[in-house]
């Protein structure tokens, strides 16, 4: 009892001092480009209709009207779902006691262009980040499936289970068709291994189906599909699937989905080899597992390799034809971590690699046939890949002691949040110091305004003209007739 009291404390004090240093590091995230709309009478305005012909998005875009008017709880409320979201990763995983350090590894190692469209961008952050918490903890309610248990019905836990279906499906649109699939398949799965109906999964599905139907109902998406969308930019590529479905692929998904997950990849790849290699130990005999794994090791370590000098040099060593291979080589990757998930012994933790691994490609299905397709889309598949790289991490690990490992991963964390403090502390103290000389000259007919640095780490940080420097100007007090021109920084204090 003593020991469980004390492995209980130890969590809330890892996950305590993570909130704490999330939270630090949130509050330097500044405002920029969709925020400067939903943080102005825009959004009072989108509001006002209920974003009637803007999008489904109604939960997200609720949230964001909130927190783009108050930094304090935008900080709070953005590392409480980053910490959730860690806290749920390990509590699906089998438990030991690394898992934690490395499940903040590789969340502060998502990849650049991930990371500045959601992490750090509030906009991005509520449709993105916020619909992961909801899904996770839909696995987490059903932890006893994979122990092939089937948990018994209650009213109030039914519910719950509909409003959880209903919430989820009102954030991102290929989020909401992944739930309905999931629910859907989860409901019939229950009723053919336990030849019973889970009214738990009944709940869920039909909540997944009323808050699709919230969703699409939205006037934005019948415009959409007839080509007549009102902001001008989104569409769906019905006409020439089989076409615009592989131009997408290649030009756009397989970079975000798999390619650029480079430190990920690495400690993916050598988790999943030494747990091929101490399998192969146990079945040297069978000459047909013995293909197997040498053919998945061989095809993930070649491919992590291979995109690590890829992502390094960027050279186009295929030619035109560099993006075909690289794609092609993406699939081939997956089809191996799938092959290696089939060699895992413990049926609990196939079946929920086998659910992450399936959770990816339902994600990604429906950025097949739209556009525009931004990095911040997937981010649900990335904390799917965390999940992946948990389970086969614990397969190895088990409830062993690596101090040597814990010391590396500590190191990491410390110099990846060093790393980031240090990016986004300028970002804030420049941006606090143009938010005061907007202040102090306000009254001018033009303003000569500090670009903020790092631009590569944020969301389009700097208003370009058109609409976006008029919410600019809206979202500073900024009169209309006011000429606004960014300058570098350097630039702008030898103006000074």
């Amino acid at each position: 009892m003593n020991k469980l009291n004390e492995i209980k404390k130890n969590k809330c004090l890892f996950y305590g001092i993570v909130f704490f240093i999330l939270a630090l590091l949130c509050f330097l995230f500044p405002y920029t480009h969709d925020d400067w709309a939903w943080g102005t009478e825009v959004g009072i305005q989108r509001l006002t209709t209920f974003f009637a012909d803007y999008n489904g998005r109604y939960l997200g875009n609720l949230f964001i009207l909130a927190l783009s008017r108050n930094i304090l709880l935008k900080s709070v409320v953005m590392a409480l779902v980053y910490v959730g979201i860690l806290f749920l990763a390990n509590e699906l995983t089998e438990q030991n006691k690394l898992n934690k350090w490395l499940s903040l590894f590789l969340f502060l190692v998502t990849p650049r262009l991930v990371f500045r469209q959601v992490i750090s961008w509030a906009s991005g952050f509520t449709n993105y980040v916020l619909p992961v918490i909801f899904i996770l903890l839909y696995f987490y309610s059903n932890r006893d499936l994979f122990l092939g248990k089937f948990e018994e019905n209650s009213k109030i836990k039914i519910f719950l289970y509909l409003l959880l279906g209903i919430g989820s499906c009102l954030f991102i649109e290929h989020v909401t068709l992944y739930l309905i699939v999931l629910s859907l398949g989860t409901l019939l799965y229950k009723y053919i291994k336990f030849k019973k109906v889970s009214l738990y999964s009944v709940g869920y599905a039909v909540g997944c189906i009323i808050g699709s139907i919230l969703m699409f109902s939205n006037g934005a998406y019948s415009s959409i599909f007839a080509g007549d969308d009102t902001l001008g930019y989104r569409q769906i590529g019905l006409a020439h699937f089989i076409s615009n479905s592989i131009k997408s692929f290649f030009d756009t998904i397989y970079t975000d989905l798999v390619f650029n997950n480079y430190i990920l990849n690495i400690i993916l790849s050598i988790c999943i080899i030494t747990y091929l290699y101490n399998y192969l130990k146990k079945n040297k005999k069978d000459k047909k597992v013995t293909k197997l794994v040498n053919t998945c090791t061989i095809i993930i370590s070649s491919f992590t390799i291979y995109s690590l000098i890829y992502g390094l040099s960027g050279a186009q060593i295929f030619l035109r034809y560099t993006k075909y291979v690289n794609g092609c080589f993406s699939i081939v990757y997956f089809l191996a971590i799938l092959g290696s998930t089939l060699l895992i012994q413990d049926l609990a933790k196939k079946r929920r690699l086998l659910l992450y691994l399936f959770s990816i490609v339902m994600l990604t299905i429906p950025l097949f046939v739209v556009s525009p397709i931004g990095s911040r889309c997937f981010f649900p598949m990335y904390v799917m890949w965390i999940l992946v790289a948990l389970e086969f991490f614990s397969s190895i690990i088990k409830n062993k002691e690596f101090p040597p490992l814990k010391f590396v991963l500590l190191s990491g964390i410390v110099t990846v949040f060093v790393y980031l403090f240090l990016i986004y502390g300028y970002v804030f103290k420049i941006n606090v110091q143009r938010y005061d000389y907007i202040k102090d000259h306000n009254d001018e007919e033009k303003l000569v305004l500090p670009k903020l640095p790092y631009s590569t780490f944020l969301f389009h940080s700097n208003p370009y003209p058109g609409p976006w420097l008029d919410r600019f100007k809206l979202f500073y007090d900024i009169p209309e007739d006011t000429e606004v021109e960014f300058v570098d920084w350097k630039d702008f204090k030898k103006m000074q």
